[in-house]
């Protein structure tokens, strides 16, 4: 782990995706003071995990999707094999973490802006976005092995000058480029998700600084990266961990119906994880459940229907979170992550609608029904009864942020963040959510999206 010395522990198996693996902390890294474990359901202990916990955390470091089918095929290596994956990509896993030979030496370590990174001129920049867009690989040019599905470069950034620049010899990336294809998938996605960001922090929801610029002739999202510590010029790395492996529960389970469908039990899955055992390891899980119920309300307003158990994390410190109580209900020191990928899904009419996780009991967003936010308000008191008329108070939370949806989208259209036509598509979906909040709990909040749109707005140009 970057910024520990030695190691943490050691993962045992063999190459093959039906070969089981182990995992056990290294007796040094458990005597040191303030150890941290590498995960909430690998609590520090001396005996070693199964194959099942290791997975669940370990897994989740790979890529996803077709990234990780590209990376398996170039290394004739099978997609489920988690150990060759580790091996091949487990140097440059996302975040603290690497995976590496036993003996290597450590490949992540702080980095210093004045010696440890190449600046990058506008076209060799504007280069390397060039490749992304395309599809291509970049091979050990730049890194290009974040978690998920849309196509993202790794970099750093002076904080002085602005100017992007390349990592040399295991220095952390500072930044994420969300770099728009040029096939023309998910078209306008930059816009989309540069406008969710923004209208999520004018809602009062912690969020990750997000920035859309143009990069050559390519739209651009750059994400300063939340698990980084700048001071001076040294360059830090934060332990975190998304949800689904804070929870315990593999990569592929990510989604509630998956994850129910697979026997995961409901205090593993869903809001009910999210708003329990998950909010319960933070330091604040009072504050932690009111914020993850607001952001539920402007996920859902926003259209976004893929806000899944990987898409909220925690930030680890130092942390005693190695003999956590059943209720979880103290905190151990994690902080809850801000929020980041909020996009429009709904934006898009060949994307999967479903909700990641359901608000109550409706997996489609036009059938959710006020039983069904009653049903989430009451996740946020886990373990214990609450009468009706305090579960009915909660939708005051709802009805606020969804009287302020509309005029937020407008104030970041008046503000450049996003042109008025390229708000609509997500003002029109937020339109339609609020007629069916008009339809189904009886409120008349305005919700006309019919005008007829000017160009306006502009650039975020840094």
């Amino acid at each position: 782990m970057d910024g520990a010395p030695g190691r943490v522990g050691i993962l045992l198996g063999q190459p093959g995706g039906s070969f089981p693996a182990s995992f056990t902390y290294d007796p040094e890294y458990l005597a040191r003071p303030g150890a941290v474990p590498l995960s909430a359901s690998l609590p520090l202990r001396s005996a070693p995990y199964d194959d099942a916990g290791v997975r669940a955390f370990f897994d989740n470091l790979l890529p996803e999707g077709e990234r990780r089918r590209t990376e398996a095929l170039a290394r004739r290596i099978d997609p489920a094999d988690l150990v060759g994956l580790l091996g091949a990509l487990g140097a440059d896993c996302p975040g603290a973490v690497s995976v590496l030979p036993e003996g290597a030496a450590p490949a992540k370590m702080p980095g210093r802006l004045g010696a440890d990174y190449e600046a990058l001129d506008e076209d060799r920049l504007a280069a390397l976005v060039g490749e992304v867009a395309a599809g291509r690989p970049l091979g050990g040019r730049a890194r290009f092995s974040v978690a998920g599905v849309q196509r993202k470069l790794a970099l750093a950034r002076d904080p002085a000058t602005g100017r992007f620049l390349l990592p040399r010899d295991g220095a952390p990336t500072t930044h994420i480029l969300k770099v728009e294809a040029q096939d023309g998938e998910h078209r306008g996605i930059v816009a989309n998700e540069a406008l969710c960001l923004d209208v999520f922090r004018r809602l009062g929801l912690p969020v990750v600084h997000a920035e859309r610029m143009v990069i050559g002739v390519i739209q651009v999202l750059v994400v300063a990266r939340y698990d980084r510590a700048v001071h001076d010029d040294l360059v830090a790395r934060l332990h975190q961990e998304d949800a689904a492996q804070a929870l315990g529960v593999p990569r592929e389970l990510k989604y509630e119906d998956d994850a129910e469908q697979a026997g995961v039990g409901p205090e593993r899955r869903g809001f009910a994880a999210l708003l329990g055992r998950f909010a319960g390891l933070t330091r604040g899980p009072g504050d932690a459940r009111l914020n993850l119920v607001h952001a539920a309300h402007a996920n859902w307003l926003l259209g976004n229907a893929d806000a899944h158990l990987k898409n909220f994390a925690l930030l680890h410190d130092e942390a005693r979170a190695d003999s956590p109580a059943a209720d979880q209900a103290i905190g151990f020191g994690f902080d809850l992550a801000p929020f980041y990928d909020v996009v429009c899904t709904g934006a898009y009419p060949g994307v999967d609608q479903t909700l990641a996780m359901r608000i109550g009991r409706a997996s489609q967003w036009d059938a959710v029904e006020r039983a069904d936010w009653l049903l989430l308000a009451a996740q946020m008191f886990p373990g214990r009864r609450v009468g009706a008329g305090v579960l009915a108070r909660q939708l005051d939370w709802l009805r606020d942020s969804a009287v302020a949806v509309l005029p937020e989208i407008d104030a970041a259209v008046a503000d450049g963040v996003v042109t008025a036509i390229e708000a609509k598509p997500v003002r029109d979906v937020a339109g339609a959510r609020l007629r069916h909040l008009n339809r189904t709990l009886g409120w008349s909040i305005p919700a006309d999206t019919d005008a007829l749109v000017h160009r306006g707005g502009g650039w975020a140009m840094s």
